[in-house]
């Protein structure tokens, strides 16, 4: 089985490799065994998901790539934040679903970090999780790729992934209302690095509740 978490792969390989892109991938293919079955897993997972909104693309494909990525090859963190590892994950192994979501465009397949795609997703999901699949597809059902931006561009270091999925859980009856996420995350940027949600009355999901109610969300 392929470790992916020993996976290194420079931004000047990336941009060789972005360089190189064919117009038609119908002759794409994987030199490596462990590659070529995780490419064949990632093409399921996108047959599985084709003739969806963008939107619900990018969710269904990211909630099983994470769950694939979790259970059976034991992602780490440390992992899931390097550049490295999507940027070969997206030119080495399914530049072909990247080029058909995203078109041949530098920020999604390597140059820019936060808008790397499937990075992106990930985190989104990460900090979204509900404990299985199909309760975190019902969280996120209603968002948009704005709100996708929203959470991910706001993380920082020493962020805590509970409050984050606390705030995703009460804030799916809401959505699409993007003002409400937007002034709930401002509000919890503002105030994490004043209170530690934890010992607030009702821990993380009081702390959440409270947020929203400064808002006055209804």
């Amino acid at each position: 089985m392929l470790d992916i978490n020993t996976v290194t792969y420079t931004r000047e390989a990336a941009e060789k490799s972005f360089e190189n892109l064919p117009n038609d991938f119908s002759t794409f293919s994987v030199s490596t065994p462990d590659g070529k079955l995780l490419r064949e897993q990632l093409l399921e997972i996108d047959s599985q998901n084709q003739g969806k909104s963008s939107y619900d693309y990018d969710v269904s494909f990211a909630i099983d790539m994470y769950s694939l990525f979790k259970d059976e090859y034991s992602i780490n963190n440390l992992t899931a934040v390097s550049e490295d590892f999507w940027r070969w994950l997206q030119l080495e192994i399914i530049p072909d679903i990247v080029f058909n979501r995203h078109g041949k465009k530098e920020k999604q397949f390597y140059s820019e970090r936060r808008r790397i795609w499937l990075r992106q997703m990930w985190w989104y999901i990460h900090l979204s999780w509900q404990g299985d699949s199909e309760t975190t597809s019902i969280v996120l059902k209603n968002n948009t790729t704005d709100t996708v931006m929203s959470l991910v561009d706001r993380i920082g270091v020493g962020y805590d992934v509970n409050v984050y999925r606390e705030i995703m859980k009460q804030y799916a009856p809401f959505g699409p209302e993007r003002d409400i996420f937007r002034r709930v995350m401002v509000l919890h940027v503002a105030q994490g690095e004043l209170i530690a949600p934890e010992l607030v009355e009702g821990g993380v999901q009081g702390y959440v509740s409270r947020l929203f109610g400064e808002i006055n969300a209804e």
